[in-house]
């Protein structure tokens, strides 16, 4: 009769659709209990937020590291998410945490979550993107900076898009070279506005493993969006996507890869 059961029970793990959560800004709360005599009550801390993606690039084969975006480069750290062993998570100005990289060891998952339903190529492409200037350099470590944008999209719910003119205009914010302190919170509001200045016409409709972090038709759409970048003012007149370019190019553009490579592959 078990046996019976337990094949049951394998024969819909099997047949059923997976549902994962998607990419997300996510927080550990930093709650603490709060006890006197009489009485007993919890109060927020200082919440730390972060990106958190569906899948790690930690022992994935070649082509799901591909599918996921493990393949662009981290240009802080001049390699790609997959040698840097990126797991699920980049975190910026944590406590006792690097001062010019994205800290991406593995950590607790996040206590809350917005989430954004894109594949995780989109998501590590966002944070390719925002490498070039979280480097300790154009971006140094600051908690006092979140206090601007402490109502921004670190909260609960998924942050609503401003008007196309309104997001072009924060795009030239993130990407600003003036030297400028950074919070974890103005890191996460950074992502959420190049998911939308372009990485939301990437939203899957089925936030599954197959119809959203495997779809070649939405990863094409995050390589895309990433091509738009390399093509941009923002993008075209860093320094540091400037000397990879050419070969960025390539690897994002399938059309233009060699043949023996799948598309993205980075080859350094």
């Amino acid at each position: 009769m078990l046996s019976t059961v337990f094949a049951m029970i394998a024969l819909v793990a099997v047949t059923l659709p997976l549902f994962v959560s998607g990419a997300a800004i996510c927080k550990w709360e930093g709650k603490q209990v709060v006890q006197s005599s009489s009485v007993s009550f919890t109060v927020n801390g200082n919440p730390h937020t972060f990106i958190q993606t569906n899948m790690s690039c930690v022992g994935q084969t070649e082509k799901d590291q591909e599918a996921f975006g493990c393949n662009l480069k981290d240009f802080a750290r001049n390699t790609t998410w997959a040698k840097a062993r990126m797991n699920r998570q980049a975190h910026w100005n944590l406590i006792n945490g690097p001062k010019n990289i994205f800290e991406l060891g593995f950590r607790p998952l996040g206590d809350t979550c917005a989430e954004y339903n894109i594949p995780d190529y989109c998501a590590r492409a966002m944070l390719s993107e925002l490498s070039t200037v979280y480097n300790g350099e154009k971006r140094y470590p600051s908690t006092l900076a979140g206090a601007l944008v402490l109502f921004g999209a670190g909260a609960h719910e998924t942050a609503v898009c401003g008007t196309p003119e309104e997001e072009e205009a924060n795009k030239e914010h993130v990407f600003a070279p003036k030297h400028r302190g950074a919070a974890c919170w103005n890191m996460v509001n950074d992502w959420k506005h190049l998911f939308c200045s372009g990485y939301n016409k990437c939203t899957c409709m089925e936030n599954t493993i197959d119809q959203c972090h495997r779809s070649p038709e939405r990863i094409q759409c995050c390589r895309d969006r990433f091509e738009e970048f390399l093509n941009s003012r923002s993008g075209g007149s860093l320094s540091e996507v400037k000397r990879f370019d050419n070969q960025l190019r390539r690897d994002v553009t399938p059309n233009r890869n060699p043949s023996n490579m799948p598309p993205g592959k980075l080859m350094f």
